[in-house]
């Protein structure tokens, strides 16, 4: 699968699992155009709130000096006090820094998604290639918003309408992968909509 990087905006997210081709991607918007510096966050384990400290502070410190791109891997991993402050610079971004948010699955807050724009990566070429890894990618969301559910209950807590909603359209969308023949991209764009 061919992403058009022409199409990549101030904040996107790159998600499913060719993390090799959004790599790639991310290299070709580069050398298009004439990045200045490459910072790169959570390769190894999930971005916290101090790493998202260490993206504002390089952003707004050389704003104006040269397009900075910020790659931010396993971003569907960041704690929930980094997605808040992620979220922030999302906002009101220097125009010099772009931004890259790389997850194997859609699970962001739903602020981010409106803020940027989506790129899927399931597979690498050929159509339909990319639908074992969407019906996985749906399947595990399933299960943690099942978690999240049960959690509640475990707590005698009243479970949040939003999450119950979510998991509903999860499992929704994810019957749809199997009975119709609409693309796997569509599906998990459509979901982030809905949601």
């Amino acid at each position: 699968m061919k992403i058009d990087i022409s199409q990549f905006s101030q904040s996107n997210i790159l998600y499913g699992a060719a993390n090799l081709q959004k790599q790639k991607s991310i290299d070709e918007y580069c050398q298009g155009h004439s990045v200045r510096l490459k910072n790169t966050f959570g390769e190894l384990k999930g971005v916290g709130i101090d790493k998202i400290h260490e993206v504002r502070r390089r952003a707004f410190l050389a704003a104006g000096s040269g397009i900075q791109v910020f790659i931010v891997w396993r971003a569907d991993e960041m704690t929930r006090e980094a997605s808040q402050a992620l979220l922030k610079i999302l906002e009101e971004p220097p125009k010099s820094a772009i931004f890259f948010l790389c997850a194997r699955t859609l699970s962001l807050p739903a602020t981010i998604i409106s803020r940027a724009s989506r790129f899927a990566f399931f597979g690498t070429e050929g159509q339909g290639e990319g639908d074992s890894e969407a019906a996985q990618m749906f399947a595990n969301e399933i299960i943690k918003r099942k978690s999240e559910l049960e959690q509640f209950v475990r707590e005698k807590k009243t479970v949040p309408r939003t999450l119950v909603h979510r998991l509903e359209m999860l499992v929704y969308v994810s019957e749809a992968l199997y009975t119709t023949r609409i693309s796997p991209k569509y599906l998990i764009d459509s979901l982030a909509i809905l949601s």
